[in-house]
């Protein structure tokens, strides 16, 4: 049986670093869905386009309607295998129903940036999460964490600073991205910045 749904990785989501793979895959459905920035990647294709919007069900819901007739592609930002739409996605349709794409993760990119090796690092989402998934990491020595905006850069920045961690904080904005941006925070500064909302974190031993 064909897959019906395609989950696919469009990596930190410029093209640059869309892999051929995931292109094609994409290429052979008749629905995509994904964020307004995902979609955008695709601007030649004359598949019909859903962004995903909340409340998430209404999208699910979606999803599965038009897999009865047609091949869907859900685009994810990322690595579709880690923090992602995944694991909701498995519940509605068996493993043979689909067809998994990976993608370049953005903490890889970040890592790749700094020239830092992550074998030993540890990445971590706080995306609808509390600060101890920050606490419980704070003693390793590479750490990757997802923002959203309730935990900023600025917000884990005064966390840090309010409990005496010396962490050498670099804020990557737009990785990937002609306006791409790497921030370097040291040891027991605060921040009072605005980032762009596409950004993630890495912590280093000062």
């Amino acid at each position: 049986m064909p897959a019906r749904v395609l989950v696919i990785g469009i990596g930190p989501g410029s093209r640059e670093y869309l892999l051929p793979a995931a292109a094609a895959a994409a290429a052979r459905a008749t629905v995509l869905v994904g964020s307004r920035r995902a979609l955008e990647l695709f601007p030649e294709s004359v598949a019909e386009k859903r962004e995903i919007s909340l409340p998430l069900e209404d999208t699910i819901a979606y999803i599965r309607a038009r897999a009865r007739t047609q091949r869907v592609a859900v685009l994810l930002s990322g690595d579709p295998c880690f923090h992602s739409l995944l694991p909701r996605l498995r519940q509605e349709f068996a493993p043979e129903e689909m067809e998994v794409h990976p993608g370049l993760s953005p903490w890889q990119l970040a890592f790749a940036r700094l020239k830092e090796d992550t074998s030993q690092a540890r990445v971590i989402s706080l995306h609808g999460h509390d600060w101890d998934e920050l606490e419980a990491v704070l003693d390793l020595p590479r750490v990757a964490v997802l923002t959203d905006r309730h935990h900023s850069p600025t917000a884990i920045a005064r966390y840090l600073l309010d409990r005496g961690v010396r962490k050498v904080m670099y804020v990557c904005e737009n990785l990937g991205y002609p306006e791409e941006r790497i921030t370097r925070i040291d040891a027991g500064q605060g921040i009072a910045e605005n980032f762009s909302a596409l950004n993630l974190v890495v912590l280093l031993d000062a």
